[in-house]
């Protein structure tokens, strides 16, 4: 977790903990100015408070320096030889530079080694101080976005969310139980630039790679999630011509509606599905003119439908159907968090054998 994601989940708390977290920055506060305090009045003896602050501003730009003279060289270099770089540097160079400038100050300050060479020390003990606090408090934290993610509490500031939001509706399955869906259907101005998932209070810091709970079609989005399971949480980014803008969602259910009929109607060149499903849930089984069949375990794009995204819309129409052959089978496939087998949700053609 980095520092921003930490503000935004300390951000998102109610007001009663964050006056908690407000009362431990005010002492880690104290602390810092005691620390000065005692350090300043240490110098004073021995080279003066304009000594001090000599060396004060010296250790703020040894810092800099330094950070930069060991993270720039690294970065420039990708996998392991960054690294190598890193701690080459760090060895090396790191305290020629911090020791050098710390040097300096003393030099113009007037003080002797003994005054310097125990500041430069002491300004290590500052520079980390601050990673030292971060490193405390982030098992606090992960603990504060894992409630936030559980009650379903914005992680930030949000922006109105430009969308019409429809209701939450209820599937049965056949032989998969019951599955919730809900579409956010964009309005005309929106042109949406991405799409983030929170999960367990985390939001992520890689691109996503797969999220079987939610897909985009052009600049609309479609959930899809099973009774159970938490409800998918987003944070939608978009644009309106000036600015960059975000806003968060999760649906809000008080209770389960009364669940509608699964229903797939088939056609002799594709189905129609009661509402948009995110495509790597689906399998279709197909059966050729010849009467042999063939399963399709990732559905082909659908034809003429380029805004269809990583949807699967109704209406949906095989490409090449003629030589394809028929959709008799329609799978839907949830899969549990944490593991276990996923059910499926099996719907056949009037007149297809059973799905195997």
């Amino acid at each position: 977790m980095d520092l921003q994601q930490m503000m935004d989940t300390l951000a998102a708390l109610p007001p009663e903990q964050q006056r908690g977290w407000w009362l431990g920055a005010a002492a880690w506060l104290a602390v810092v100015v005691l620390y000065l305090l005692l350090e300043a009045g240490w110098t004073r003896r021995r080279a003066g408070l304009a000594g001090w602050a000599v060396m004060r501003i010296m250790g703020l730009v040894a810092i800099g320096v330094t950070f930069a003279a060991v993270w720039l060289p690294a970065r420039a270099v990708s996998g392991f030889g960054g690294l190598a770089v890193f701690y080459g540097l760090l060895f090396t160079v790191a305290p020629l530079l911090w020791f050098g400038l710390h040097r300096l100050g003393g030099h113009i300050a007037g003080a002797k080694v003994s005054v310097w060479l125990p500041l430069a020390l002491s300004s290590m003990v500052i520079a980390a101080f601050p990673i030292w606090t971060l490193q405390f408090i982030e098992p606090a934290v992960h603990a504060a976005a894992r409630e936030i993610g559980a009650r379903g509490l914005p992680s930030g500031p949000s922006d109105p969310l430009p969308y019409d939001v429809g209701p939450v509706r209820a599937f049965n399955v056949p032989s998969a139980g019951i599955v919730l869906a809900q579409s956010l259907r964009a309005r005309p101005e929106v042109r949406l630039t991405r799409v983030e998932e929170r999960r367990f209070g985390q939001w992520p810091t890689e691109p996503l790679v797969s999220h079987p709970d939610w897909c985009r079609a052009g600049q609309d989005i479609h959930l899809l999630w099973a009774t159970g399971q938490p409800a998918p949480y987003l944070r939608l980014h978009w644009a309106d011509g000036v600015r960059q803008l975000k806003a968060e969602h999760t649906p809000t259910l008080a209770a389960i509606p009364p669940a509608e009929a699964f229903a797939v109607a088939f056609r002799p060149d594709g189905f129609d599905v009661p509402v948009p499903i995110p495509v790597g849930r689906v399998d279709v089984r197909l059966r050729t003119v010849s009467g042999g069949s063939h399963a399709m375990l990732q559905l082909p794009p659908p034809a003429g439908d380029a805004a269809a995204g990583d949807c699967l819309l109704p209406g949906y129409r095989l490409a090449n159907a003629a030589s394809l052959g028929q959709v008799d089978a329609f799978v839907l496939t949830i899969r549990p968090d944490g593991g276990g087998r996923p059910r499926r949700g099996v719907i056949l053609r009037e007149g297809a054998p059973p799905y195997q």
